[in-house]
């Protein structure tokens, strides 16, 4: 197993201070992390990068920001009985989904997905009719009309103690500031293709955010002919309208031995719901997305986590939170890391934008009609 003194102190100090500020230089992260020059910090981000401490830079991608009509994610937990990748292939027909992530199987086989929604009710029939074909026997749905918040692993305390890698979970409950996760509103301007297949590929970290790479990969793929200079300015755009933000995922131990998961909480209380997302997990060395979800179903409210630990971090987890009357209720989803084929993201889909509206609606009726073709022709029973 992992332990947390297989990274120098310098190494932790580094990781810790890219997490928190993207935008930090080789030269600040030299004098903050203690070593002797800007080339030698070059040489071992790329050595963590390969051993698997750091991903990125992505840019995470305002939905209020850049669209008159608001825009949400919607996010199914499916369970059926079907093979995983006819499943798969049913909902990537839903072209505006970003992801799906299997998760270890109980009694049926189950899948979280998600997407960018323009119309709740009409990407809520598409499901309506896998529960009536039989091709999901149970569905819950919710609405995420906040951003993620991040929060990178901490690896070393302000006392200069080594933060855990399996935090206590005590003092849940009390007062914390609570970030803003709300999506900004609309920027008032109009996107151009650059600047829609900046988005896109700014998402999902094509070339690693680099832009030449990113022109060149515009090439290939669609035929594009993007020059480095109607990129650059695509970005200052972006940029400049806090369209688009900077990040790099930083993980606590190499990404693949990572356990991976997702938590839902809720208390009566919308102030003891924030305590708890908030204090869970807060100055250890886990990575963090927060956010909340609202049940389509019941209207409950849910802190959100989706969590990067140490597989013994797992271990203890639901055992510590079952000491809180306050949770109400928790759902666990345990998030499988293979086979890889099962994991599929994509990027915010941005065919559908009207340049002259400056809004972006998506075709759910073509969508569900591509689905029950295919239903129709396997001639799937339930």
């Amino acid at each position: 197993m992992e332990t947390e003194d297989n990274l120098t102190l310098k190494r932790k100090f580094l990781l810790q201070h890219l997490g928190k500020s993207p935008d930090i230089t080789n030269e600040e992260l030299a004098s903050l992390s203690k070593y002797k020059n800007a080339v030698y910090v070059s040489a071992v981000k790329r050595k963590l990068r390969r051993q698997g401490y750091i991903l990125g830079p992505y840019y995470d991608v305002d939905m209020g920001k850049f669209t008159k009509n608001r825009l949400i994610r919607l996010v199914a937990v499916l369970m059926f009985r079907k093979d995983y990748p006819f499943l798969i292939s049913l909902l990537k027909k839903i072209d505006c989904f970003v992801t799906l992530y299997p998760v270890f199987e109980q009694s049926f086989k189950m899948l979280i997905a998600s997407f960018v929604c323009s119309d709740e009710n009409k990407l809520k029939a598409i499901f309506t009719y896998l529960l009536e074909q039989g091709i999901v026997v149970h569905c819950d749905l919710y609405t995420q009309e906040d951003a993620w918040y991040l929060r990178n692993p901490l690896f070393v305390k302000t006392d200069g103690e080594s933060a855990s890698l399996t935090p206590s979970l005590d003092g849940l409950l009390q007062e914390i500031e609570i970030p803003i996760f709300s999506l900004g509103e609309f920027c008032g301007i109009t996107l151009n293709k650059c600047d829609l297949s900046l988005i896109e590929d700014l998402f999902i970290g094509i070339g690693e955010c680099n832009l030449r790479k990113i022109g060149q990969f515009e090439r290939k793929k669609e035929g594009n002919l993007l020059t480095y200079s109607e990129l650059k300015l695509s970005m200052k755009k972006l940029t400049d309208h806090h369209i688009i933000s900077k990040y790099y995922s930083v993980y606590p131990i190499p990404k693949d031995k990572c356990s991976r998961f997702l938590l839902l909480m809720r208390s009566d209380e919308k102030e003891k719901t924030d305590r708890l997302l908030i204090n869970f997990g807060k100055n250890a060395r886990i990575q963090e997305r927060l956010t909340y979800w609202r049940s389509l179903s019941g209207k409950e409210r849910y802190g959100v986590v989706q969590c990067l630990c140490h597989p013994s971090f797992v271990i203890k987890l639901l055992y510590e939170l079952d000491r809180y009357e306050e949770i109400k209720d928790k759902r666990f989803y345990f998030l499988r890391s293979f086979p890889a084929s099962y994991w599929v993201m994509q990027s915010i889909n941005t065919r559908y934008y009207d340049p002259h509206a400056c809004t972006l609606y998506y075709p759910y009726e073509e969508y569900l009609e591509e689905i029950k073709k295919i239903v129709e022709s396997e001639s799937v029973t339930p």
